[in-house]
């Protein structure tokens, strides 16, 4: 069983029928229903005053569809694909004078947004890779930017020098990301794609080959 699926399949072998199935909730209760025949599908929820709701959703022998990956991450942030992309107070990271200000993104201008940690090994691997792409994006009329997330902008200002990145950086203090992220959970790194009327338009997380070739991929 997996967060974003909640989807439990399991065999009984031979059987017509498991006798009782027990759930452990996140509240630490845990309660057991049945029995539940075989091929059968149903749909069990945690109610409000802690008592359970078992139904029989699904006729035998089909499931839903779990969502992908792609709508499990737009889930997680509180912009849509369309949604105008929020401003952010941000300071340049590789100026020690610098001061707070909004970050905004202009009208008629592309953006690849990129938001790293110097704590977070993914990035280590990801930022080269968008400095060697930052002439061929720029070509393309997209502006990549670099958004950390460290408290510590000496820490910050280290790694970036170590990873060997040139393109504009910028720090923005994590309290501030409650604009971008629908919950505690923080996703490093994530790239965002901001089209040319301010509004999100692509979105991924992680590092790998997938991504680089959906990085690539914005380059005519």
């Amino acid at each position: 069983m997996a967060q974003h699926d909640p989807r439990l399949l399991f065999g009984l072998g031979q059987l017509e029928r498991a006798e009782w199935v027990e759930i452990r909730w996140p509240s630490g209760s845990v309660e057991r229903f049945g029995p539940v025949r075989a091929g059968q599908t149903i749909s069990v929820r945690e109610r409000d005053d802690r008592e359970m709701t078992v139904t029989e959703a699904i006729s035998k022998g089909t499931l839903p569809d779990p969502i992908g990956a792609e709508e499990r991450l737009w889930r997680k942030l509180t912009v849509g694909p369309g949604d105008r992309f929020p401003s952010l107070p941000v300071v340049e990271l590789m100026r020690t004078d610098a001061t707070e200000e909004v970050f905004q993104t202009e009208p008629g201008a592309r953006y690849l947004l990129n938001f790293w940690a110097s704590y977070c090994g993914p990035c280590r691997q990801e930022m080269p890779e968008l400095e060697r792409l930052k002439g061929s994006l720029a070509e393309a009329g997209i502006r990549l930017i670099g958004i950390g997330l460290d408290t510590d902008f000496d820490a910050a200002r280290n790694f970036a020098e170590l990873v060997g990145v040139t393109y504009p950086l910028y720090q923005t203090d994590p309290a501030h990301l409650e604009a971008l992220f629908a919950d505690a959970v923080i996703l490093i790194p994530l790239s965002i794609v901001v089209d040319e009327r301010g509004r999100a338009d692509d979105a991924f997380a992680g590092w790998n080959a997938e991504k680089l070739e959906r990085l690539k991929a914005l380059i005519p």
